[in-house]
């Protein structure tokens, strides 16, 4: 999701959205991520993938603009770029839980 905020932002830059438009997209945008937290935004039988589903709901909701959000971006760009960013946020919590672990044995060998 945080890549289709930065891809609006970048979209209106280059005057392919008007700055009413990136609004839109982007109170859409929050909405899904409401909707996801409570479980309420998930893939249902039948339905491509997530980001057909996220264009699909910004357009089910807020008209043709919902089209644009994938405007210069491919489906293989978009999968790679979800799968580079958990990859940075998995590694990032790895990295959190072997520092605790740092911790926890310093405090060990200690005593």
């Amino acid at each position: 999701m945080v890549a289709s905020f930065a891809h609006a932002k970048m979209l209106c830059k280059i005057e392919i959205l008007s700055g009413k438009e990136l609004k839109k997209i982007q109170h859409g945008l929050t909405q899904i991520l409401q909707l996801n937290v409570k479980g309420k935004f998930s893939l249902q039988f039948g339905e491509e993938d997530i980001h057909s589903k996220i264009e699909n709901y910004l357009t089910d909701n807020y008209g043709e603009v919902g089209k644009k959000i994938h405007t210069g971006r491919s489906r293989n760009d978009q999968v790679l770029t979800a799968l580079r960013l958990f990859s940075k946020q998995e590694i990032f919590s790895i990295w959190e839980e072997v520092l605790m672990l740092q911790i926890v044995l310093s405090v060990c060998a200690k005593v």
